[in-house]
C-alpha cells in the first residue's frame, strides 16, 4: 500500500459519513464555480456565505458581508492566539455591529456553524495553499467552507515514514501556511498502522488514539485509522467535540495552549452529563454516578470538560460547582487546571482554605470552587454538614475520592447531600470506590 492508497481509503470512509470528497483542483481559484479568489485563501468563501445566510435569516446583506469578511480574512501574529479567537467566533458567533432604528449600537453573534447540523461537509485531497512556501496537505476537511481538520498521511511501505514524520510535516505546515491553522480544530496523523489526533499545540506524545465507534469502545484488532476517521470525524461526533471539548490554557500569563479531550474524556463526560441531568430532572436523588479511571489518565481535564458541559446545559441554570478532593496536593492541581483554563470555563474559579471560607464562596455564587477534606474538616463538630448552599440553581459537586476509607467517603459524600437534597454528586475515582451504593 502506498500513500495515495491510504488517501483513497480515508476518502472512502469519509464519503460513507456524508462528506463530499473532491480533488484540490475542484477548489482552486480557476475552478468553476469559483471556490476561492487566491491560493493563499484557506476559507472557501462562497460556501461560508451560503451557510451564514442559511443560519442567520434575519441579517441584512451588509451584515452578511461583514461576518463573512471578518472570518474569511482573519489573521493574527500568533497562530495559537488567532486560533483561540477564531474558535470563539466559530463556536459562539462572529461579532457584527448593528445600528438599531433608534441609533443604538448592538453586537450580533452571527453563526457560521450549526452544532446540531446539518452542515456543508467537504473533504479536499491535495489542497494547494500559498504561504511562505507552496504546500499541499494530504486531506483538509471543511465545515461550511471553514478548514477544521488537517489529515497528514505517510507511506506505509516506507520504513522511515511514520507518525513522527507526519507530525513533523504538520509543524512545517504551521510555519509555512499558518493561515490554515487559524481555524484548526485538530490534526490527524497516520502511517497506515498507527493513527493519532492532537491539538494545534500538542507535541507528538500528546497525540491520542480514538477508540469509539458508534458510541462504543472498539477492540484493539480494528484498524486505528478507520476507527478514528469513522468515529471522530462523523458529523455528529465532530461537532459535539468542537462544541464542548476544547479548552485553552495560559490564563496565568504563560503561553497559550490548546487542549482537546481524549476519547475516554469525551465518552465519560457525555455519560456523566446525561446521568446528572437524569438525577436532577427525573430521579431527583442527587446521585450523579461514578467515573473510574486509572491514575494519570487526565481526571483533572475530565473535570474541566464536565463543568464546561454542565454550564452549557440549560437545565442546570449556570450552576455553582464544588470540587472536593481527598488530598491538598490534588486540590492544588485541580485548582491550577481550572484557573489556567478560566477563559474556556467562562468563570473565575476560587479555592477554599476552610469550611467557613467554602461556605462564603459558594453562597449565591456562579463559579467553580475547590476544596479538600483536610482544609475543610478542621474543627468540624460530629454530624455537622461540610457546607450549605443557598443558591437557587442546582449545585453539582464533583468529588475525586482516591484513598479515603469507607467511613470517610460516607461522611464526605452523604452529609452535604442531606444538607441540600437537590445537590447532584459526581465522583471521579482512580481506585475502586469503597462505597458504591452511595453513588449507584
Amino acid at each position: 500500500m502506498k500513500e495515495n492508497h491510504l488517501e483513497d481509503a480515508c476518502l472512502e470512509w469519509l464519503a460513507g459519513l456524508g462528506w463530499t470528497c473532491v480533488e484540490g483542483d475542484a477548489v482552486s481559484p480557476s475552478s468553476e464555480p469559483e471556490a476561492r479568489s487566491r491560493y493563499s485563501d484557506v476559507v472557501l468563501e462562497p460556501r461560508l456565505r451560503a451557510a451564514v445566510e442559511r443560519l442567520n435569516p434575519g441579517l441584512s446583506p451588509g451584515e452578511v458581508d461583514e461576518a463573512v469578511g471578518k472570518l474569511a480574512s482573519y489573521g493574527g501574529q500568533s497562530v495559537v492566539d488567532a486560533n483561540k479567537e477564531a474558535y470563539d467566533w466559530l463556536r459562539n458567533g462572529v461579532p457584527v455591529e448593528r445600528i438599531e432604528a433608534d441609533g443604538r449600537r448592538t453586537v450580533l453573534r452571527v453563526r457560521a456553524i450549526d452544532p446540531a447540523g446539518p452542515n456543508d461537509l467537504l473533504a479536499v485531497r491535495q489542497f494547494t495553499i500559498h504561504g511562505q512556501k507552496i504546500r499541499r496537505p494530504d486531506i483538509v476537511l471543511f465545515v461550511n467552507g471553514v478548514p477544521l481538520v488537517v489529515i497528514e498521511l505517510k507511506n506505509p511501505a516506507d520504513l522511515n515514514a511514520d507518525i513522527g514524520s507526519a507530525w513533523n510535516q504538520i509543524q512545517t505546515y504551521k510555519a509555512d501556511i499558518p493561515q490554515l491553522f487559524y481555524y484548526n480544530l485538530l490534526s490527524v496523523i497516520s502511517d497506515g498502522t498507527v493513527a493519532r489526533y492532537g491539538s494545534l499545540t500538542a507535541d507528538l506524545g500528546r497525540h491520542s488514539r480514538w477508540r469509539l465507534l458508534d458510541g462504543k469502545k472498539v477492540g484493539k484488532g480494528q484498524l486505528e485509522l478507520e476507527v478514528l476517521i469513522r468515529g471522530l470525524l462523523a458529523q455528529d461526533t465532530l461537532l459535539s467535540f468542537f462544541q464542548g471539548f476544547v479548552a485553552y490554557g495560559g490564563a496565568h500569563g504563560g503561553a497559550t495552549t490548546k487542549i482537546i479531550a481524549q476519547w475516554h474524556q469525551y465518552h465519560g463526560v457525555l455519560k456523566a452529563v446525561e446521568r446528572a441531568s437524569d438525577a436532577l430532572l427525573h430521579r431527583k436523588d442527587g446521585k450523579g454516578g461514578v467515573i473510574w479511571f486509572t491514575q494519570g489518565s487526565g481526571k483533572s481535564l475530565l473535570a474541566l470538560f464536565y463543568v464546561m458541559a454542565l454550564r452549557d446545559r440549560p437545565e442546570f441554570k449556570n450552576p455553582t460547582v464544588v470540587l472536593v478532593t481527598d488530598r491538598n496536593d490534588l486540590d492544588g492541581q485541580l485548582f491550577e487546571t481550572f484557573a489556567d483554563s478560566r477563559w474556556s470555563l467562562r468563570a473565575v474559579p476560587a479555592q477554599a482554605d476552610s469550611r467557613e471560607d467554602l461556605r462564603d464562596k459558594i453562597s449565591g455564587s456562579r463559579q467553580a470552587a475547590s476544596s479538600s477534606p483536610r482544609s475543610t474538616n478542621s474543627h468540624r463538630k460530629p454530624g455537622r454538614p461540610l457546607c450549605r448552599c443557598y443558591a437557587t440553581e442546582p449545585m453539582s459537586l464533583s468529588s475525586q475520592t482516591r484513598r479515603t476509607g469507607p467511613s470517610t467517603a460516607s461522611v464526605r459524600i452523604s452529609t452535604p447531600r442531606r444538607a441540600r437534597p437537590s445537590t447532584a454528586w459526581r465522583s471521579t475515582c482512580a481506585t475502586p470506590c469503597p462505597t458504591p451504593s452511595i453513588w449507584a
